[in-house]
């Protein structure tokens, strides 16, 4: 979670000090979600050509690299997975549904299209949605 208004710091104060109000869960049916060891870091906008993303991103705003052999010999970029599954987004105010996106998750190099990719510490790549 990108902590960027006030808002986002309550969140972060509810998670960090087990304070939340409903139960968390992850995917399309209610799978209950253990929250135990939260670690806050810095991250540092990068410039992002082309690489690996190291998180979950929005089909909308990555697209796989194309590239021939000789550009993924040089980036050692040869694919081992690559993970795509339409995942709960938002909620519908009217109809109480999922409003389900693309997502992705992959080892291969990908392409950012209009989203801030922030580095990590610890070299990680990531965006945020």
């Amino acid at each position: 979670m990108l902590i960027d208004s006030e808002e986002a710091e309550k969140i972060k104060y509810a998670v960090c000090n087990q304070k939340c109000i409903f139960y968390p869960y992850l995917g399309k049916n209610d799978h209950p979600a253990t929250i135990e060891s939260v670690i806050v870091e810095k991250a540092k906008t990068i410039a992002f050509d082309r690489g690996r993303l190291d998180c979950l991103a929005k089909s909308d705003d990555v697209e796989v690299a194309d590239l021939d052999f000789d550009e993924q010999e040089e980036l050692d970029a040869f694919s081992s997975f690559k993970y795509v599954e339409a995942l709960p987004y938002e909620m519908d105010d009217w109809i109480n549904n999922y409003i389900l996106k693309t997502f992705l998750y992959t080892d291969v190099p990908v392409e950012v299209l209009n989203v801030p990719v922030y580095e990590l510490e610890d070299g990680k790549r990531i965006v945020f949605y």
